[in-house]
């Protein structure tokens, strides 16, 4: 009788086993379009056996029937950390395309106004004053198309300037996510731990919510995790620990430096930058991972401008050898700290080249309309070398009262082309006299008002209000016109100006310079797409890989629901037998 009733245990924990895989199949089933769900499978084990007897050739045990072992989630570890890490490292060049498109558009080469055309009409204006540069007419054209091509050129700065402060919200943004999702996975490690405390369980679908958010996470910083032996996942973010068993560590903001407005991802509870270096980034190291070093790679660290190009030192311009060595080796950590800090950002790397060719066109107008002379004064005792106005050689004005030399075209808005200054002036046999020079103020790089530099130039006031003031004539005291100032001015687009950068050979007339620099923006720009389309590629197919194993499979699983089905009927049965079985003795005991 005891063995009987032992039976109807069998077939009662067959019906309870049969009955919990299906409803397992039946969850999968229902989350079949749920992002992020992973297919969940039973795992059945045998029950206890009990002994019945013992013999030479065998033992004899009775099973007890069987049970859920436990319901896991079908995860590939190894997908999951491939995916995570090139899923951030798309992130971070979709933001280094973006940054290069916006500059892409704010040229306005693919449509919309050029600054091509800007540069074209400035140069056909001053050559039109070749054929009569006293018709007021044709000067007042110049000096208009002097004017739309600084105000097109700093318009274009401002635009990209603003671009770059307004990535300030993308980072705010971005930082409030992590923080959002670093929250919800310490309260969902507390959850977990909770659940999974008996022992008895899996809570599948609250790891499954936890591995989304990590998945998240991963395509804004770079991320490293450890799941303890309580259940909770233990995440730390840029090599600083981030989640803990229960708590995280909030990320904040804060500015670059005091004299900035520009903003960087900060640990407060440490006091410590996320980012040690943004500049140098590349995958063998993994330094390229996380939309959020993307924003700061591409937006850089200040707004830049011409002084931030190194210029190679000319050999020529030293008394000795161990003076230009010297130079060069200056040189060359220049350019390191320029490849680094200016060239790894898309946006201070257009902000420096752009500038430099505005810089190159304005101050060669400049030097032709007011050329300086180079002399040596006594000053404090030393010989220096100084910078002033040609007198003898420069043009001047037209008409009367307005035949003055010295008048640029295009000034600094905070500090003058010259200062006049009585000097002791020594010539070549060191003959020292009295003179009073208009002296060049130099430009400095450590005072922004003293640079030729977009944001600090405009047109000068007393020219556009008064075209003879437009120094074009012979300063022999004839008044006649200058031809050799305007053959300068047309000749010089013809002249090479500058090399692109410092990791650039080939030294280009204005006009090549700004294809070359279009072009250039067009490269990084390409270069980005193609890693981004690539990464985009991989991070399909790692997650169709990931898929193919965590996804659930809707003919999978209606063929799981047929089986534990049919199980689930074959211990119905089995019981009703068994109880047909007990009837049959019962009532036959007791007749």
């Amino acid at each position: 009788m005891s063995g009987s009733m032992s039976s109807l245990y069998v077939g009662t924990s067959g019906l309870k086993t049969s009955q919990n895989a299906l409803n397992t199949t039946a969850h999968n089933l229902a989350n079949i379009d749920t992002t992020g769900f992973t297919r969940q499978q039973v795992i059945i084990k045998d029950q206890s056996y009990k002994t019945v007897s013992i013999n030479h050739v065998s033992t004899n045990q009775v099973g007890s029937g069987t049970g859920i072992q436990l319901v896991r989630t079908v995860r590939d570890q190894f997908y999951d950390k491939q995916y995570r890490l090139e899923a951030g490292r798309q992130g971070f060049y979709d933001v280094q395309y973006s940054a290069v498109a916006e500059i892409e558009n704010v040229l306005g080469e693919t449509e919309g106004e050029e600054f091509r055309t800007s540069l074209d009409d400035l140069w056909t204006s001053f050559s039109e004053l070749v054929n009569d540069s006293t018709d007021i007419v044709q000067r007042q054209t110049a000096i208009n198309t002097s004017k739309v091509f600084l105000e097109r050129a700093s318009q274009i700065q401002k635009q990209i300037d603003d671009y770059q402060k307004s990535l300030n919200s993308e980072i705010l943004a971005t930082v409030e996510k992590i923080n959002s999702i670093g929250q919800q996975i310490a309260d969902l490690n507390i959850a977990i731990r909770r659940y999974e405390a008996g022992g008895v369980q899996n809570a599948n679908d609250l790891r499954d919510s936890r591995n989304l958010l990590l998945d998240q996470l991963s395509s804004f910083v770079n991320i490293s995790y450890k799941e303890a032996a309580d259940g909770t996942v233990h995440v730390s973010v840029e090599g600083v620990g981030f989640v803990d068993a229960d708590s995280f560590t909030e990320m904040g903001v804060d500015v670059l430096n005091e004299d900035s407005t520009l903003l960087k991802p900060v640990w407060p509870s440490i006091d410590q930058d996320v980012y040690t270096s943004v500049g140098e980034y590349d995958s063998q190291n993994n330094t390229d991972v996380g939309s959020l070093k993307g924003i700061l790679a591409a937006r850089g660290d200040y707004a830049a401008n011409y002084t931030d190009i190194p210029k190679q030192p000319n050999k020529d311009d030293f008394a000795t050898e161990a003076e230009y060595n010297k130079a060069y080796s200056a040189y060359e950590k220049e350019v390191a700290d320029y490849n680094n800090v200016i060239e790894s950002s898309s946006i201070m790397s257009f902000q420096a080249k752009f500038d430099q060719l505005v810089h190159g066109v304005v101050t060669a107008i400049n030097d032709i309309l007011c050329p300086n002379a180079t002399g040596t004064i006594l000053q404090d005792g030393e010989l220096v070398t100084i910078k002033y106005l040609d007198e003898e050689n420069a043009p001047i004005g037209m008409g009367d009262g307005n035949q003055i030399a010295g008048t640029e075209l295009f000034t600094r808005s905070g500090t003058p082309r010259y200062r006049k200054e009585t000097v002791t002036f020594v010539d070549k046999d060191g003959v020292e006299t009295e003179r009073e020079l208009w002296i060049y103020n130099e430009e400095d790089p450590s005072k922004p008002e003293t640079l030729y530099t977009l944001g600090q130039m405009e047109i000068n006031e007393d020219v556009l209000s008064n075209p003879n003031l437009l120094p074009l004539s012979d300063n022999a005291g004839t008044g006649a016109y200058d031809a050799t100032v305007v053959d300068k001015i047309n000749a010089m687009w013809n002249d090479a100006f500058s090399t692109l950068d410092p990791n650039s050979l080939t030294s280009y007339t204005f006009k090549e310079y700004y294809v070359a620099l279009v072009g250039d923006v067009a490269g990084k720009g390409n270069t980005f797409t193609v890693i981004a389309e690539n990464q985009e590629t991989m991070v399909n197919a790692i997650n169709n890989s990931r898929l193919s194993i965590t996804g659930v499979s809707q003919e999978e699983e209606l063929t799981n629901l047929i089986k534990y089905q049919h199980a689930y009927n074959a211990s119905s049965r089995y019981i009703s037998t068994v109880n047909n079985m007990l009837e049959t003795i019962i009532n036959s005991f007791f007749s």
